[in-house]
């Protein structure tokens, strides 16, 4: 298992992707969040989680682990995925295959503006953008489109994990 992982995880960013088109090199590392889920309905909720980013594949990918409720608040259920995110390099754009026990999502993501928007392949409906990305911090939303109409699913305000205590960050959100 430790060759796998040695093999897996990559400390810098590949020479292939240009530094313009690392769009989610500011997001390695451990992040604490909360979620507002089912916003503006009568089951809108709050949820904290976890989501940590790690370049992979000799450079080439970021891959996260996306994990809502964070794992000392999960009992039974919830979300616990992966993300991988590989350069591709004739489009300059990044493809995407997202997976959790809900199904996989594939998607590509492209810098607009100050954003970086994933938009799904096939019908190009559902969209997921990271938003105000700093240091310390980012937005992140899941949106549909149904005609003229967007349905937001949820809403992530997400701070970088600054100690190992899970639970300390997700208060300053």
């Amino acid at each position: 298992m430790d060759e796998f992982i040695q093999l897996l995880l990559s400390d810098e960013r590949n020479p292939d992707i240009p530094e313009e088109d690392d769009f989610f090199g500011k997001l390695i590392g451990e992040w604490d969040f909360d979620m507002l889920a089912e916003p503006n309905t009568e089951t809108e909720h709050h949820i904290h989680g976890e989501w940590i980013f790690q370049r992979t594949l000799e450079g080439m990918a970021v891959q996260d682990i996306f994990i809502c409720p964070a794992r000392g608040e999960r009992k039974n259920g919830g979300e616990y995925g992966t993300t991988v995110r590989y350069y591709n390099k004739e489009t300059r754009a990044w493809d995407i295959s997202y997976s959790c026990g809900m199904g996989t999502a594939v998607l590509e993501a492209r810098k607009v503006g100050d954003n970086i928007v994933l938009t799904e392949t096939s019908k190009k409906l559902l969209k997921w953008t990271f938003s105000n990305i700093s240091e310390n911090s980012f937005n992140w939303t899941s949106t549909e489109q149904f005609g003229d109409k967007i349905k937001t699913y949820c809403i992530i305000s997400a701070v970088r994990r600054v100690s190992d205590d899970v639970y300390n960050n997700c208060s300053q959100i």
